[in-house]
């Protein structure tokens, strides 16, 4: 008897053949090589579902923590909310289950369904920040390209009016 090692579909039929054709099960385990309980599991799982093959597809390694329930309601939330951050994310998915996830999970489950990246949370320019910006501008609009060059660490390499727009 071999152990260890998954049966083949032919296998498999084999047994279920000679189970049919009346065989006993210690005859039939005899004749495929194989234990008494295998071949009681794969007569079980005929008769039980119909068919010889057996998936196990799904059934391998740790299973993940967001079932495709929750993958379809964390996508439907970012297509919704486009602008979230992932802290918000993980933070709306872990509203409503009792088991928390982690940033990263969510980033892994995001991937998956086709989103490379969350929007990052930036800095707003405040009122006062804004002004200064327009006020800088304004102040320096008019400085040709010589004054531009005597900033220290400061090139223009595509200058408008290097190329002679006159902007």
């Amino acid at each position: 008897m071999t152990r260890g090692k998954d049966l083949s579909d032919f296998e498999r039929g084999f047994i279920v053949g000679a189970r049919m054709a009346g065989a006993s099960v210690t005859k039939t385990a005899q004749l495929a090589s194989v234990s008494i309980g295998t071949v009681t599991k794969v007569t079980s799982a005929f008769s039980s579902l119909g068919k010889t093959s057996v998936s196990r597809v799904g059934n391998c390694g740790r299973q993940r923590t967001l079932d495709d329930r929750d993958a379809r309601a964390l996508v439907r939330y970012v297509r919704k909310n486009r602008t979230a951050t992932l802290p918000q994310v993980t933070e709306i998915v872990n509203a409503g289950r009792g088991q928390t996830v982690s940033a990263r999970t969510v980033r892994r489950q995001l991937h998956r369904e086709g989103y490379s990246k969350i929007a990052v949370q930036k800095p707003l320019i405040t009122k006062t920040n804004a002004h200064l910006r327009v006020q800088w501008c304004k102040n320096h609009q008019h400085w040709s390209v010589e004054m531009w060059k005597k900033v220290p660490g400061h090139h223009v390499p595509n200058c408008p009016q290097q190329k002679g727009l006159g902007i």
